[in-house]
């Protein structure tokens, strides 16, 4: 398995344990926060943005952060929302990732490799990516807001938003009009359909020029092991917070 949870409690990634200069994991209810006990990692204000900082630019709002620098760390806070992490293993430059669904309609996770290329040159062949612990499309039912955010923004909607079909209409919007996309499928008797943010965070990677075989998906879902993971959609005020970190070895 190419994930693992280690003796802390902190899922890890094997294929990036071989990297000796890489610190990595994303936190669970056991260990919420991995982060060595004397390199805490720097954090932002995540405001479901499109946002990307570099750390140590004085920045203190956004959904991704970069760093590149030995000592450096950094990390984001969810409970559902995808923890994606990026490791740029030539130029060793690292990405962590805030991807809920309004990040995700703005392209967040593609923006951020696009930082990564435009601050360090990073090359897409180069980079390697996780996707972490969050909320899947078991279990995220969406309303048509969210639907048709996704379908105005991106041509390929329908491959990561589904609805129920057992009794379709579809819908095609403006912009899929003019760009060749396919409708969506809506439930003539239901308002509510279902995203799945791993399939789209997947989809932006390989839009920033990732392929298939260097993104790493966990597959697991925070609504459904609660005795892994805090869900803010299943728990809402009373979840926690996990964190997923990277950064460099001092």
């Amino acid at each position: 398995m190419a994930f693992y949870f280690d003796r802390a409690g902190v899922l890890r990634l094997r294929e990036w344990d071989r990297y000796s200069w890489l610190i990595h994991g994303w936190g669970t209810r056991r260990r919420p926060d991995p982060s060595p006990a004397r390199t805490p990692a720097l954090t932002l204000r995540q405001i479901h943005s499109a946002i990307v900082r570099v750390a140590g630019d004085g920045g203190v709002k956004g959904d991704a952060l970069l760093a590149s620098r030995p000592g450096e760390l950094v990390g984001i806070k969810t409970a559902d929302c995808l923890p994606v992490l990026v490791a740029d293993t030539r130029r060793r430059v690292v990405a962590a990732i805030h991807a809920g669904w309004r990040g995700m309609a703005r392209r967040v996770v593609e923006k951020a490799v696009g930082e990564m290329r435009r601050h360090y040159g990073s090359a897409p062949g180069d980079l390697r990516a996780a996707i972490g612990p969050g909320i899947r499309a078991c279990c995220y039912e969406v309303g048509p807001e969210v639907l048709e955010e996704f379908a105005c923004q991106f041509v390929d909607a329908a491959r990561f938003c589904r609805g129920d079909t057992s009794n379709p209409a579809l819908i095609m919007l403006p912009r899929q009009h003019l760009t060749g996309g396919h409708a969506l499928m809506r439930n003539l008797s239901s308002d509510r359909s279902r995203v799945d943010l791993a399939e789209a965070a997947r989809a932006q990677l390989e839009a920033a020029g990732l392929a298939p075989a260097r993104i790493d998906d966990s597959a697991l879902c925070t609504a459904c092991d609660l005795e892994r993971f805090y869900s803010y959609r299943k728990e809402k005020d009373a979840a926690g917070r996990m964190v997923a970190v990277i950064g460099l070895r001092a």
